[in-house]
């Protein structure tokens, strides 16, 4: 990922925005939808509430492409100035995601800088793509993207990371909602139980000398893998917590571990709860 500044977007290799040649003019995050289970009671004017959650929707983006060329004198000391210039063609086919549409559950993640010079970004999948028609003589082609998010939050770009030991905290230093977390057990361990915000979580197996299990409650990689490519989702304890509700909330929180293991890293993303 290319260092941002404020004002920047960046979907793949792709750097949009203040200081490119493809302005972005509009950055429009739709609502969300909210699926309520909500009833009505029975022969009464009162209402109770089920379990509430979100389904995300996307963000559309406006862009445009600029075209140009240097006047005289200018052309002749440098001509090719624009020659390196991102296209619409570019910018299509970074929009197409070619590299991850194919595959199952991948996400291609959209970096942008706001106005707090934090470079964050949205997990998703790029969608529909649009643009223009123009003349040859047109010096900008106006674009619409659609970007499909797989949450209603945004993430900071970096992953922050603590060695954990049994009394160990994590104090989160951004964002303002709940995040999810990863925990990188190095073997040898043995049915390793963690203290995570709380809640305890155990995975039953035994982790060889070498060897390291990856617990991910990140909705885009949820899983308990080993990088020998067992897989033991199925081995979490029956007492655990269940790993999509495995999160961070903001403050001061134990991240530590119980029994089982010596050594392990507990990794977490800061999470806003607005895309701003």
């Amino acid at each position: 990922m290319t260092t941002l500044l404020k004002g920047q977007y960046q979907l793949g290799d792709l750097v949009m925005g203040k200081h490119t040649n493809i302005v972005v003019t509009n950055f429009e995050v739709q609502p969300y939808d909210l699926n309520a289970q909500d009833y009505q009671i029975s022969r009464s004017d009162e209402m109770r509430f089920g379990t509430d959650n979100f389904k995300p929707t996307g963000i559309q983006m406006t862009m445009e492409v600029i075209y140009n060329w240097l006047l005289d004198p200018w052309k002749a000391s440098n001509p090719n100035f624009w020659a390196d210039k991102p296209t619409v063609n570019d910018l299509a086919e970074e929009w197409r995601a070619n590299d991850i549409r194919g595959m199952w559950g991948q996400i291609k993640p959209l970096y942008f800088c706001g106005r707090d010079g934090i470079t964050k970004m949205v997990f998703g999948r790029p969608g529909s793509f649009t643009a223009e028609k123009v003349s040859e003589l047109s010096t900008v082609v106006k674009c619409i993207g659609e970007f499909r998010r797989a949450d209603t939050v945004s993430y900071h770009s970096t992953e922050y990371a603590i060695n954990m030991t049994t009394s160990s905290n994590v104090a989160r230093q951004y964002g303002n909602t709940d995040t999810w977390c990863r925990i990188l057990v190095n073997g040898p361990a043995t049915n390793p139980a963690f203290n995570i915000a709380g809640q305890v979580i155990q995975v039953n197996a035994t982790i060889t000398s070498g060897q390291i299990m990856e617990i991910s409650s990140y909705p885009w990689a949820r899983r308990i893998v080993t990088n020998v490519g067992q897989n033991l989702r199925n081995a979490l304890s029956s007492g655990s917590v269940y790993l999509d509700k495995l999160k961070v909330p903001m403050g001061v929180v134990p991240a530590r571990i119980v029994s089982g293991a010596s050594s392990a890293t507990f990794v977490w993303r800061d999470a806003w709860s607005a895309i701003e």
